[in-house]
């Protein structure tokens, strides 16, 4: 048994010494130098520097013990025929850009700055990022509703939960191009959310509300008719072809009813007060708001005419008012000089009332001028008073000489 099993540890030693020796004499007859074993950062870079002027397959191996190969500053690539294996270490990059079009494995890639980009090439080492490092990925948008003839390039695209536009040489190419927008996720195996595609003509594509991952061009939508007007939700100023329908939120103005919206664009000529922009619309949209004067308002405005008047005859019966008030105080002046009295209504009436029962008091001359004998009455009542007297002392003069 102990020699059965020896002689077939030796067979199995010999084909794996036949199979490393077959590869890399497949190597050397391509033409290359490779495998180039590579101890730090200064190797690495000679080794990739030839094996990329190679169209052979080209292998660059990390030594044992070689932990970190760092990328400080300017540009590499890894080309489609180089494949580095890490071998447990670790390529970080500092500051330098890395495009990767071939293979990295069996280690790690570190980006603590500049930028790691994927163009089409495979990543099986694992990625980590930190600091301002960034990682990109080649992808061809889709941009609906661009005219294909039209030429249009990138200038700028906005992602999910960043501010500011990413304006990089990375995204600023033809709309029709390949860009390197980042990448995000777990292996860094998906792209950021894309909200908003502008380009060197001034269209702008974005996401549609209907579909997530639809970039679609925007139309402009504009509203006439909204002078004085406030709305509770502002409606939107654009629209795209892959949004949902669109209910535009109605408008109020003091005095005054909306009757409702009109859009030629849309064939609607008839006032609604439900407009909505249906899905799939394309096109520039102009909206018109239609009012008429509210029945209350018309009402106010004839009881103000009305108030106009009445303020007017008020002002005429204000001024009769003081006009009156001066005769009054003539005719009281008059009646102090003519033992007059006179009661004076409230102006607003312009009434006076006046009693003449005391205008003239009654005198001797004035009775006898009538022939009323008013002396025989005083003479004949002084008269019965004497003999009134003169018959009580006549009994009081009896009485004491009865007693």
């Amino acid at each position: 048994m102990n020699r059965k099993t020896s002689f077939f540890k030796k067979i199995r030693r010999a084909v794996a010494a036949v199979l490393t020796s077959a590869f890399l004499m497949s190597l050397s007859f391509a033409g290359g130098s490779s495998p180039f074993t590579v101890a730090d950062t200064g190797e690495f870079l000679a080794a990739l520097s030839t094996a990329s002027g190679e169209s052979s397959a080209q292998l660059i191996y990390l030594t044992d013990g070689t932990t970190v190969v760092d990328l400080s500053s300017g540009t590499y690539s890894i080309p489609s025929n180089v494949t580095v294996q890490l071998n447990g270490g670790t390529l970080r990059l500092s500051g330098a850009t890395l495009y990767v079009s071939g293979t990295v494995s069996g280690g790690a890639l570190d980006v603590t700055g500049g930028t790691l980009v994927r163009s089409g090439g495979s990543i099986t080492a694992t990625i980590s990022v930190s600091g301002s490092g960034t990682v990109r990925g080649a992808r061809k948008l889709s941009l609906e509703n661009l005219d294909p003839l039209s030429g249009e390039s990138i200038v700028s695209l906005s992602y999910a939960g960043e501010s500011g536009g990413d304006a990089t040489s990375f995204v600023t190419k033809a709309a029709t191009a390949t860009i390197y927008p980042k990448m995000t996720g777990s292996g860094y195996a998906s792209y950021k959310g894309i909200e908003s595609v502008t380009t060197d003509a001034g269209n702008v594509f974005r996401l549609g509300t209907k579909y997530t991952d639809t970039l679609s061009l925007t139309y402009l939508i504009t509203y006439d008719g909204l002078t004085s007007a406030s709305l509770s939700t502002l409606n939107p100023s654009s629209y795209t072809a892959s949004d949902a329908a669109i209910l535009l939120v109605n408008p109020t103005r003091d005095g005054y009813v909306f009757d409702g919206w009109t859009c030629l664009a849309l064939g609607v000529t008839k006032p609604t007060t439900s407009m909505v922009i249906p899905e799939g619309t394309t096109g520039a949209l102009a909206f018109v708001a239609n009012w008429s004067e509210s029945p209350l308002l018309t009402k106010l405005a004839g009881m103000s005419g009305s108030s106009g008047a009445a303020s007017t005859t008020t002002q005429d019966t204000t001024t009769d008012d003081a006009a009156a008030q001066q005769d009054q105080a003539a005719e009281q002046a008059t009646a102090a000089t003519t033992n007059r009295r006179v009661k004076t209504a409230s102006s607003s009436t312009k009434v006076s009332f006046t009693n003449d029962t005391n205008t003239v008091l009654p005198s001797v001359e004035n009775v006898e001028e009538r022939s009323f004998p008013w002396g025989w009455l005083f003479g004949g009542a002084a008269g019965v008073g004497v003999l009134i007297y003169l018959f009580a002392l006549w009994q009081r003069k009896r009485q004491k000489r009865a007693d």
